[in-house]
């Protein structure tokens, strides 16, 4: 079952040229859990795909779920604010456009593999456009 979770989060993720994770608040790995909101069955294969695909994993079970919630925000704010390109561009022919206007800030370009990683997340729904020469590779 994990291979099947992980080859759905693969074509995910090369359909949206962007990371698919899974993340799991389950219960513990083997054994299960009883929390005072009551009692969950192993939830190994889910934590196998997360772990696989770098979600976050916690015991649904634990009383306090802070530190999950935070690793969910930041997972969810990195997939939000990194974007692939579909090559390796040549660095100084590189422009951004989110909604038409050019950004020659707040971000960083990437080369391995090659991204544009934001400061922070544009704003929902906005388009990015993102201009390169593509570089060409050299074979000795």
């Amino acid at each position: 079952p994990a291979d099947a979770f992980l080859g759905f989060l693969e074509n995910e993720a090369a359909e949206a040229r962007r990371p698919a994770t899974l993340s799991a608040v389950v219960g513990d790995a083997a054994t299960g859990c009883i929390g005072s909101t009551g009692t969950a069955l192993p939830g190994d294969t889910y934590i196998e795909v997360a772990q696989a695909s770098g979600g976050a994993i916690a015991s649904i079970c634990e009383a306090d779920l802070g530190d999950v919630v935070a690793s969910l925000s930041t997972l969810v704010q990195e997939g939000t604010s990194r974007f692939e390109l579909q090559a390796i561009p040549v660095p100084d022919t590189v422009r951004l456009d989110i909604d038409g206007v050019r950004r020659d800030d707040g971000w960083t370009l990437l080369l391995s593999p090659p991204a544009i990683a934001m400061e922070t997340p544009p704003p929902p729904g906005s388009t990015l456009s993102v201009r390169y020469t593509v570089a060409r590779s050299v074979v000795e």
